[in-house]
């Protein structure tokens, strides 16, 4: 029997398309009774435009407030985005963060050598 870990966090692209999408980072807490605050660092590529006005966080089904933010927008082409904020993880509950995106146009020097293999999103 494999143990698995009292806190975990993994990350995914929704969406389809090629103009928008949404990120989603879960984070695991499998503590049966204690609330862990965790930091989250966020570090996002410049080429996707995030709408921070869309940033949700949500646990157990409802509105979990972290309770500090800190966000330093990308500048193309020369520093991805920046999102960091402490969120309290409550006992045995998963926690998703998620922001919704848009893609910028990109020169077709900056495509990867096999844009069909897609973009590391971070």
């Amino acid at each position: 029997d494999m143990l698995r870990p009292l806190l975990h966090a993994e990350r995914y692209v929704a969406g389809y398309g090629l103009q928008t999408g949404e990120i989603h980072t879960l984070m695991y807490n499998y503590h049966p009774y204690r609330s862990f605050p965790v930091l989250l660092l966020d570090s996002v590529p410049w080429y996707l435009r995030l709408y921070i006005h869309t940033l949700t966080v949500t646990s157990k089904g409802k509105d979990n407030k972290p309770s500090y933010i800190h966000y330093q927008p990308s500048k193309d082409r020369v520093r991805p985005h920046l999102l960091e904020m402490l969120v309290q993880l409550p006992p045995n509950s998963v926690t998703e963060v998620t922001v919704q995106f848009e893609r910028a146009l990109l020169k077709w020097t900056e495509y990867t050598p096999d844009p069909n293999h897609g973009f590391y999103v971070g």
